[in-house]
């Protein structure tokens, strides 16, 4: 019996680079990184966000492509 080869699309990789970038807070200024939402710094808030992004696409891959 052959194994079966499974391989995703190249943009899934490339959605994951961009989400994974978003949630590292480096293009944020000093100033504008501590800015308070909800009682956390800007930064926190946009890293929490890219983090459920990236779980809700990794759902959505794992629901669309895996195959049992």
């Amino acid at each position: 019996m052959e194994p079966v080869k499974r391989t995703f699309p190249r943009w899934i990789w490339l959605v994951y680079l961009l989400i994974f970038s978003l949630s590292v807070p480096w293009y944020w200024t000093e100033d504008a990184g501590m800015q308070l939402l909800l009682g956390l710094p800007l930064w926190v808030c946009s890293s929490i966000g890219a983090i459920l992004l990236c779980a809700c696409f990794s759902f959505w891959i794992i629901n669309k492509y895996w195959q049992e």
